[in-house]
């Protein structure tokens, strides 16, 4: 794939967790279909996660790995030390703070 020229290549297997959530339903159905019906062109599967990527993080919604990790696996995720974290519920706010 390339953008504006550039070769461009997405890490689909680090994102392939996507697939068959809501957003990349949305993504494939709706506007990837409307595109294929309506030109003579096929969208790789991989331009279709990439398109997923910002619709699947605009909710603010979040992942709490409490694993130790330092490298995240897809956007959304905050990793916290591995040690046992209090109950988290639908409203509760979390707020990050520097030392």
């Amino acid at each position: 794939m390339s953008l504006n020229g550039y070769p461009f290549q997405l890490e689909e297997d680090k994102y392939k967790k996507l697939i068959g959530i809501q957003d990349y339903r949305i993504i494939v159905q709706d506007y990837a279909a409307a595109i294929e019906r309506t030109l003579p062109v096929k969208i790789p599967n991989e331009e279709i996660l990439f398109l997923t990527l910002p619709i699947a993080g605009r909710r603010g919604q979040i992942t709490l790995k409490v694993d130790g990790s330092t490298s995240p696996e897809l956007p959304g995720s905050l990793y916290l030390e591995n040690t046992e974290i209090q109950d988290v519920n639908i409203g509760d706010q979390i707020r990050v703070v520097t030392p």
